[in-house]
Parts: C-alpha cells; sequence; structure tokens
C-alpha cells in the first residue's frame, strides 16, 4: 500500500501527549512510511526512539519487524553496508537471521 506524500512531510509530530498506544502506532507507520522514500536513518531513528519510550509495546510488534525487513532491503545511505545497530535491533525483532 502506498502512503500518502503528507504521511511523510507532516507525520513527524510531537506526539508525548497521546496515549502511548495511539504515540507508537503512529510513530510506527511514519517510519513505515519513510522507508520506501529512501530515510532509511531518519526511519532507524524513529523506531529506536519509539522502543525506547515503549519497548513493551515495540518489542513483538509485526510492523516493526516487516519495517526492519524493508529497511535491510533498501541500499545503506553511508557506503558499505547497513550500521551495527539496525542490524542488531532487525535481530532482536527476529527481522533477519
Amino acid at each position: 500500500m502506498e502512503s500518502l506524500p503528507y504521511v511523510v512531510e507532516y507525520g513527524g509530530i510531537d506526539v508525548s501527549r497521546m496515549p502511548a498506544e495511539g504515540a507508537v502506532s503512529h510513530c510506527i507507520d511514519y517510519a513505515r512510511d519513510l522507508c520506501p522514500r529512501g530515510r532509511v536513518e531518519e526511519s532507524f531513528r524513529e523506531l529506536r526512539e519509539t522502543e525506547r519510550a515503549s519497548p513493551q509495546l515495540v518489542r513483538n510488534n509485526p510492523r516493526v519487524r516487516e519495517t526492519f525487513r524493508d529497511l535491510r532491503k533498501q541500499p545503506p545511505v553511508t557506503g558499505g553496508s547497513h550500521s551495527a545497530g539496525l542490524l542488531a535491533m532487525a535481530q532482536r525483532r527476529r527481522a533477519v537471521q
């Protein structure tokens, strides 16, 4: 499903006043929408910050696993390989072997 460009343009909102479940869901969707646009580092940063804020809601989320799989398919931004942090977090989420 193709997301609309305004999701990425306006998706980086302050979610601090939202209920935890809604904030996490928004952040995951935002990270998923950044990924196919080649904004790998931003997507990974969004997922990392979301996990720090609510690890119990991110830990086994299937949308997070899918996003990590998609992130790993994207060409790395900085030369040779994906960051060790992205790979480690993807492995913890069982998104890669």
